[in-house]
């Protein structure tokens, strides 16, 4: 817990909205920041642990690599009707997540 919950309803974190702000502009902002930080974190843990951040133990960098594997499997087993479902499933679901 070392982003969002640790800074939860402050100015830092940027899964909470600011008072008035449109709702298609937090999706956005909060998408590309939260990402971002993300990334930010676990480069500075592997950097206290003395490893590069273009590693195989950057978990960023891993589940990234997993959600590329998810897609190109569903579109292999599904085409590309099916790529599309699960997209905007997996897009529906977490606009609905960073609504609430």
């Amino acid at each position: 817990n070392r982003g969002h919950h640790r800074h939860v309803a402050t100015p830092v974190d940027p899964a909470t909205s600011r008072k008035g702000q449109v709702i298609y502009t937090f999706w956005l902002r909060s998408t590309v920041l939260s990402w971002w930080h993300a990334w930010v974190l676990e480069a500075e843990r592997l950097e206290k642990i003395n490893l590069p951040a273009l590693s195989f133990q950057n978990q960023m960098l891993r589940f990234q690599l997993i959600q590329l594997a998810y897609l190109a499997l569903v579109y292999a087993g599904f085409g590309f009707t099916g790529l599309w479902v699960a997209v905007s499933a997996a897009v529906f679901g977490f606009l609905m997540l960073e609504t609430v």
